[in-house]
């Protein structure tokens, strides 16, 4: 029996800075297009979110850093584009990456790409876990941090946020995670292409 007598369930986890930049606005199409499925949403770390894959308690992960196993499938689904932006306008990159820079756990990947573009730039006296926590931090005490540009759009337009001039985006996968022979493989494939229709 499935969680409210629906015909369908799907079981889905992901990490949480990908729950605010990216899975939120794809869990309300799935919801909209697809009434009849019953989901159960989790966040969880991504070493968290590999075990329950292989213990059959989720049916479908997304992650930046997806573990490299034989019996899972990962496939991309999206592309996060994070560009350096502050609370002033006329910042260069290194005013920007000085003393109000916050740093944003966006994986290994992201820390090292990081380190290798700006090698001169000072240990950052600030850490956030994720998107949002960084935005609350801009707007209340000031500051800089390479965040998705799809969630700044708006805060661009009114100039809340500025662009820093000349600084690189930094352009990292999402990648959707689920067993090769899974029992939901028809239905993990239907609402993975939400993400197409997306774009």
């Amino acid at each position: 029996m499935t969680a409210g007598g629906a015909r369908r369930q799907l079981s889905v986890g992901g990490s949480l800075r990908l729950w605010d930049v990216l899975l939120q606005d794809w869990l309300l199409r799935l919801r909209r297009r697809s009434p009849e499925i019953a989901i159960i949403a989790e966040s969880h770390t991504p070493e968290l979110l590999i075990r329950k894959l292989l213990d059959g308690v989720l049916d479908l992960a997304f992650m930046l850093e997806p573990a490299q196993l034989e019996i899972l499938q990962i496939r991309e689904v999206a592309t996060l584009e994070l560009v350096l932006v502050a609370d002033r306008p006329g910042l260069g990159e290194e005013q920007a990456l000085g003393e109000g820079y916050l740093m944003i756990d966006w994986g290994l990947a992201h820390a090292l790409h990081h380190r290798r573009t700006f090698p001169d730039a000072p240990e950052p006296h600030t850490r956030l876990g994720n998107a949002h926590m960084a935005l609350s931090y801009l707007h209340a005490i000031g500051g800089a941090a390479y965040l998705p540009l799809n969630m700044l759009r708006e805060r661009l337009d009114a100039r809340l946020l500025f662009r820093v001039d000349g600084a690189p985006v930094m352009r990292h996968s999402a990648h959707a995670v689920y067993l090769l022979r899974g029992p939901r493989l028809r239905l993990i494939d239907d609402v993975l292409g939400l993400f197409d229709s997306a774009a």
